[in-house]
């Protein structure tokens, strides 16, 4: 067979997972903030903590754009750094948060293909530790962890195979293009 220019030999893929992997649809951020302080007999605070959260989502656009790069923020400015509030907020973002559709299916087209699939994410920092971190947790819950060798950030990036983060990454951002070099 005559070699053809114009054909690319495809070794790696990357997803963008705030807004190609999650879906947040079902994610009322509001809802979730009131079961929160009901949950903890707090419930006067339910009216500032959803304010905190719209400036929030003002100052960052979008959910997944808060969710990718801004948790730390989140934690701090409308959770107040309560461990309690935190753990919450993870749990039940986990339980709301789902795939887009046609997914898994591309997901393991691509595998079939022996494509080596990334996610790409602005995550600039995490509460947790690598592996438990919240696109971790969601890959996992999703039952689509297996696809992903790997997590591409501003942090690094992450083998999930050996768990060994690859500092030339660090500071490399999607905006500026150099994540996916």
């Amino acid at each position: 067979m005559e070699h053809n220019p114009l054909i690319l030999e495809v070794k790696w893929c990357g997803f963008d997972y705030g807004e190609t992997i999650m879906n947040a649809e079902n994610l009322r951020n509001a809802v979730v903030l009131g079961d929160i302080y009901k949950t903890l007999g707090r419930p006067q605070f339910i009216p500032d903590k959803i304010r905190k959260y719209r400036i929030l989502k003002e100052k960052y656009g979008n959910y997944p754009q808060i969710h990718e790069g801004h948790k730390e923020e989140l934690f701090e400015f409308v959770l107040d750094n309560d461990s309690e509030a935190i753990g919450l907020f993870k749990q039940k973002e986990q339980e709301l948060l789902d795939t887009a559709d046609g997914v898994e299916e591309a997901l393991a087209y691509l595998r079939s293909e022996d494509i080596e699939v990334y996610m790409v994410s602005e995550m600039k920092q995490s509460p947790d530790p690598i592996g438990e971190d919240h696109i971790t947790r969601f890959l996992k819950r999703q039952g689509i962890a297996m696809y992903f060798h790997g997590l591409i950030t501003p942090i690094g990036k992450i083998d999930f195979r050996t768990n060994v983060i690859d500092l030339r990454y660090k500071g490399s951002t999607k905006a500026e293009g150099n994540i996916y070099d």
